[in-house]
Order: C-alpha cells, then sequence, then structure tokens
C-alpha cells in the first residue's frame, strides 16, 4: 500500500503500526492509527463546517452547540459523534456532485444516501472505540 500522498499524521501513525515487532506494540500502534484517521476525518469535516459558516452559511444550532461544548477535550466517541452529524448535516446542505472527499466518507459511514442508518463501518468504528476505551481505563 503507497501512503506517500497521505496527511503526516495518518502517513506517521502508519509508519509505525508497519515498524511494530511485538503483538502489544502492533496492537498499541494500530489503536494509534485507528485513532489519527478518526480524528483526522473528524477535524476535516469540522474545518469544512467552520468554512461553512464563514461564508454567510446558516449555523445548525444544535450542531454548533455541540462543538462548543465538546471541542475543549473531546473523547474519541466525541469524535466519531461530531464526524457522524456534520456528515448528516452535510447532506442538507451541499449536493452529491459537490461532495467529494466527504461524499466518499458518508459512503463509508451510513448504510445508504440518504439515510442516516449506520452502516457496517459505524458499526466497526463504535467497536474500535469500546475496544480502545476498555484498553485504555485497563491501564494496558
Amino acid at each position: 500500500m503507497n501512503i506517500d500522498g497521505f496527511p503526516l499524521p495518518i502517513f506517521a501513525a502508519h509508519k509505525e503500526y508497519l515498524l511494530a515487532q511485538s503483538p502489544s506494540d502492533k496492537f498499541r500502534s494500530g489503536m494509534r492509527l485507528f485513532t489519527t484517521i478518526l480524528k483526522y476525518c473528524s477535524i476535516t469535516v469540522i474545518a469544512d463546517y467552520v468554512n461553512y459558516l464563514e461564508s454567510g452559511g446558516e449555523p445548525d444550532v444544535a450542531l454548533t452547540n455541540l462543538l462548543y461544548s465538546n471541542l475543549f477535550r473531546p473523547s474519541l466517541g466525541h469524535w466519531n459523534h461530531f464526524l457522524r452529524e456534520l456528515l448528516v448535516h452535510r447532506r442538507k446542505i451541499i449536493s452529491d456532485e459537490e461532495n467529494g472527499f466527504f461524499f466518499e466518507l458518508d459512503k463509508i459511514y451510513f448504510k445508504k444516501r440518504g439515510k442516516t442508518s449506520p452502516g457496517k463501518m459505524a458499526i466497526i468504528l463504535n467497536e474500535m472505540i469500546s475496544i480502545r476505551n476498555k484498553w485504555v481505563s485497563s491501564g494496558a
């Protein structure tokens, strides 16, 4: 897999994963890679929402409050929540042709276009967050 064009945080986390030798190091670096990708995707969608607001877009009060109340020190669950809610918001304001990267994220996250029920990837994300949280809380 060639990841030369990936953003630096994802590239670095992936390289760390590839270089890990022991099973525990592989697990730890795999979890770090997972959290890096989730946070990066969420930050990208948050930046898109801020750009939308700065260009005169109508703010979604509930969404804006969600970001303001949790963005200072978000948990991994918050990052996932931001991603999900912002993808749903994008559907309301932007047509399919304009979505690009976000359209692909939407296809991965939800079962069907226009539906908000989680697809397989969203279910996997939730499970990964649960595994990661149990791992972190165990002090491993």
